[in-house]
Order: C-alpha cells, then structure tokens, then sequence
C-alpha cells in the first residue's frame, strides 16, 4: 500500500500512549501533542487554547504542551522516529516528509509491559487528544485542500 499512501494519505494522526496514568503524584499528568508542519501547529495550537478556554476544570489538571519538530530524520529538531508515526513521516519515499500529529502520554515504566493494563488507564487524559485532534480532523474535512 506504499504507492496508495504516497499518493493519498493527507495526515497521519497518532494518539500514542497517551492516556495519562491516573496516578498523578507518581507518574505526572503532561500530554505531548507534536507536528512536522507549521500549518498543522498553529491551527491545533489554537484548538488546544480554545479547549483550555472551554475546558478549564479538565484542562488545568494536565500540561498539555504542544511543538513544531520540522527537521528531518535524525535531526535534533525532526520528528522522533521511535514509534508507529515514524514511517507515515519519513518512509513514504515521497521525497518530502509525511504529515503527521502525534500525542504522546506523560509515560510510565509499565507501558508495553504486562502492567500496562486497564487500572493505569486514564479516560479523562484521552478525552484532552481526542477532542483537539478529532476538532482538527473535523475542520480538515470540510477543507479538500488541506
């Protein structure tokens, strides 16, 4: 499907690991939102303002931090390429880089680990990615061109 995906694939949207730990003292409470393209950062920047403007009581309970990783592979400033974003991004051979928005938890030890079960599952911390990208999303599809 290498072919397929360069041609059409538009944005890859990765909500990797992110719902926070529930345990705050232990484990934080910080969601990473990233992207490799300017257009995509301002515009899920400023969903991520309205959220903490409508949302406060939930919003406050995390820091929701989000950045712009435009290099290219390897780079200091390039996306990581240590998850399932990482061929979406720079192995498409497009000769361009992927666009991608990726949303990365607070983490803990137990991830990809038999610990990593339901009772570390935050529903709340999803929720925060899940609305500002999924509000994204939603203005993407009315906008072809994007």
């Amino acid at each position: 499907m290498k072919d397929d995906l360069k041609r059409n694939l538009r944005l890859y949207i990765n909500l990797d690991m992110n719902h926070v730990d529930a345990d705050f003292a232990n484990r934080g409470n910080s969601l990473t939102l990233f992207t490799n393209s300017m257009d995509d950062y301002r515009n899920v920047e400023s969903i991520k303002k309205e959220y903490i403007s409508t949302y406060p009581d939930i919003a406050n309970r995390y820091e929701i931090r989000m950045s712009a990783l435009l290099g290219d592979k390897g780079d200091k400033d390039g996306m990581p390429y240590n998850s399932d974003h990482g061929p979406f991004v720079y192995d498409l051979g497009s000769g361009a880089n992927g666009r991608a928005v990726v949303c990365y938890g607070s983490g803990s030890w137990e991830y990809h680990t038999y610990k990593d079960n339901m009772e570390r599952f935050n529903e709340e911390s999803l929720g925060v990615s899940v609305t500002i990208y999924g509000t994204y999303l939603s203005a993407l599809a009315y906008n072809i061109d994007s």
